[in-house]
């Protein structure tokens, strides 16, 4: 995309040749050169750009019903609500993507395609809430039908750019000298350099300052600039060099295997597009996480109610006990001994410490193995203190 660089005096010399023809499609322009009429539609934007069309309200729909995970908003965006274009601009140039996950990179790279080539790319514009969510899904990302948006962007601001054909550029003019500025200019938005990709695809004189390299998909991406256009030279060829060619474009066999083309056949058919396939497995794969959340609750909660039943046997064991701080309580009567003044302290008795804390499930398993083995090491010194009692007499 670095030679594809926009001529901004070739694209304004077309506009300025604009007419209004009562056959016109909908949303379709024609130009008059050198006495040949070329037309530029929704059909002649779509061949050229490789983006989708299709229903996008339709999209946005079965998309609100997705669970957005809001990763990149979360990580590039902290702190910012609705980030603008300049903040993506500035991110996208700062980072250092090779630091960054490749789902990242590749997720915020659409996300600078988006707002840089297919919407309204005024910098201080803010990002619509569901462009953000959607490069969070590459597959589709990939799917939505960016062919409507870029499409409506870039007629209005063809037509709205310079409204009025010579009327606009004498206001220019008028303003330049009124302010004594050298030079005077207007923007376009959207996918811009389409238009011009047309315009040397129709008109083989244009051709002067590009070269046409390879035959890759995307059209637009075929054509590198070899010579800076200058308004002197461009006048010339619109005034007395080669005749445009009339004819309307069509598909080659390899765009016609692209899968964006049905879609793009489909809409200037009128045909609607259904979605089903795209968002299905999507669907399939959350209702299963769904599920496996819901399990994993209900096992914490069983898992909460063991807790709640061992700490009730606990409570229940440790009732009779007292609250006895920083010695032992004996099982057997409930009297305190210490056993630094005890003088049988040789004899264990069957002493418990007593327990304030909530132990966890694995503190609980190795508090009952302690037990045990505790019970029958008393079992055993008992054992041992009849005998030496037996011995001893």
């Amino acid at each position: 995309m670095t030679n594809t660089v926009f001529a901004g005096v070739l694209c304004h010399t077309v506009l300025t040749r604009e007419i209004i023809r009562e056959d016109l499609k909908p949303r379709e322009l024609c130009f008059r050169v050198r006495g040949v009429e070329l037309r530029f539609g929704d059909w002649e934007f779509g061949l050229l750009s490789g983006l989708r069309f299709g229903d996008m309200e339709a999209f946005l729909e079965r998309f609100s019903g997705i669970k957005k995970p809001y990763r990149i908003r979360n990580k590039f965006f902290p702190g910012i609500p609705t980030p603008s274009y300049k903040d993506v601009e500035t991110i996208m140039l700062q980072t250092v993507w090779k630091d960054q996950s490749d789902h990242d990179a590749v997720s915020f790279a659409m996300l600078y395609f988006a707002i840089g080539c297919v919407l309204d790319n005024t910098r201080e514009k803010k990002v619509l809430r569901w462009v953000l969510e959607l490069v969070e899904f590459p597959r589709l990302f990939n799917e939505f039908p960016w062919g409507v948006c870029g499409w409506d962007v870039t007629y209005r601001s063809l037509v709205n750019g310079i409204d009025g054909g010579k009327d606009r550029i004498d206001q220019l003019i008028a303003y330049r000298e009124n302010l004594r500025i050298n030079r005077v200019s207007y923007n376009l938005y959207g996918f811009a350099y389409v238009f011009q990709a047309w315009l040397l695809e129709v008109w083989d004189a244009t051709r002067t300052w590009y070269e046409k390299k390879g035959t890759r998909i995307p059209r637009w991406l075929r054509w590198k600039k070899t010579a800076i256009a200058k308004l002197p030279k461009v006048l010339t060829i619109f005034e007395s060099g080669v005749k445009p060619n009339a004819i309307k474009l069509t598909a080659e066999d390899t765009e016609k295997e692209s899968s964006w083309y049905d879609h793009l056949v489909n809409h200037v058919d009128g045909l609607h597009c259904n979605y089903d396939h795209v968002f299905t497995d999507l669907e399939k794969v959350q209702e299963e996480e769904k599920g496996q959340e819901a399990a994993k609750g209900k096992e914490v909660e069983e898992e909460g109610k063991e807790e709640q039943e061992d700490e009730g046997m606990e409570k229940e064991e440790q009732e009779g006990l007292g609250t006895y701080e920083g010695g032992y309580v004996d099982v057997e009567d409930g009297s305190e001994s210490d056993t630094d003044n005890d003088e049988n302290a040789f004899i264990v008795s069957p002493r418990v410490p007593v327990q304030k804390k909530k132990h966890s499930g694995i503190e609980r398993v190795l508090r009952r193995m302690f037990d045990e083995h505790e019970k029958k090491m008393n079992a055993k010194f008992d054992e041992q203190e009849k005998m030496i009692t037996e011995h001893f007499g």
